[in-house]
This record gives structure tokens, sequence and C-alpha cells, in this order.
């Protein structure tokens, strides 16, 4: 991986507002009676299966939420909720709309966002990944096969097994990804 964009809930929020929320098939009814809140509190999380508009918080709140399922459902509902976004932007031809107030948006918001792209590439890729057809894309969630919980410094955590990932690699990057 040779660059990287970490988002923060504030910015997140902001983010999927600007676009006017998002799209997203649930695919099981979600009950999380410990969502955590702002405050470190609870704010309980109910969505039924089925197709819902999500704001900015009900999209964060689908994307975290882990109680009712585990760690693997989550992952796969954060690329769900990317990809909502990518449609969403590209559907509605956002990106040429969006670009012109790109420094504006980007002074409001960058304190929640670190990466190691500048605006100028951020706007490169966004222009130039609007073209691409969502066939050609591929994606994959390191499911439990591919992984090992084990407990560190008193934290679950899940510890990839490498030598089963090639297959998954290849499904994903293609066969010459390492080239």
């Amino acid at each position: 991986i040779n660059e990287y964009v970490l988002v923060n809930f504030d910015s997140f929020i902001q983010i999927i507002d600007l676009i006017g929320g998002i799209n997203v098939y649930v695919e099981n009814e979600i009950y999380d009676p410990e969502y955590p809140d702002m405050n470190y509190g609870y704010d309980p999380f109910y969505i039924e299966a089925g197709w819902h508009q999500m704001d900015g918080k009900t999209a964060l709140k689908y994307a975290r939420t882990r109680h009712s399922t585990d760690d693997i459902d989550r992952g796969r509902r954060q690329q769900q909720v990317l990809y909502a976004v990518r449609d969403k932007v590209t559907a509605m031809d956002m990106i040429p709309k969006l670009a012109p107030q790109a420094y504006q948006l980007w002074g409001e918001m960058n304190e929640g966002i670190d990466t190691g792209l500048s605006l100028d590439q951020i706007l490169e890729l966004a222009w130039w990944a609007k073209d691409i057809p969502s066939t050609n894309y591929s994606n994959a969630v390191l499911g439990w096969e591919y992984v090992t919980p084990q407990r560190y410094e008193g934290q679950d955590i899940l510890v990839p097994v490498r030598e089963l990932m090639g297959p998954l690699m290849v499904e994903v990057f293609g066969a010459d990804y390492g080239q």
C-alpha cells in the first residue's frame, strides 16, 4: 500500500451528508444495544433489512456496528459504504460539480482527514475513477478462513494467515498483481 486516507467520524458524517446521503442494501436486520455514542455512553442502533437512504450519522453507525455480528461482517459493511459513496458520486455526476469547491471543502474538513496524498492527487484520482465502470472493480474481505483470532496486550485481534491469502490476492488484483 503506497498511500492512505484516514477520516475521523465527524468528517465521515460531513462527506456523506455533502453528497446527499447514500443508498445501501442492508442484508440482515441489525440491533446493537451497545453502539457507542460520542461521549463514552451508548446510542442503541437498529436498522431493518432492505434498502435504506442513509445520512452521514446512520452510515457511520452502519459501518461501525459490530455487537450484533462480528468484525468480518463489519469489514463487508465498510466496503459496502465506500462503494455506495462511489456509486452516488458517479451516478449523479458530482465530481465535476464538486471539483471547483474542492479547496473550500478541504479547508472545512481537512482537520478530520489524514492522508499521504495531496488535494491535487485526490482530485486527479477522483477525476480518473469517475470513468471506471463498476464492473471493473473487485474487492474482498478477509473472512474467518484467512485469519487467526489472538490476544495481544489484552486486546482481541485478528492476525492474517498470509500463506492462505495468495489465491484471494490473485482473485482481487489479478494474476500479475505482484509484478
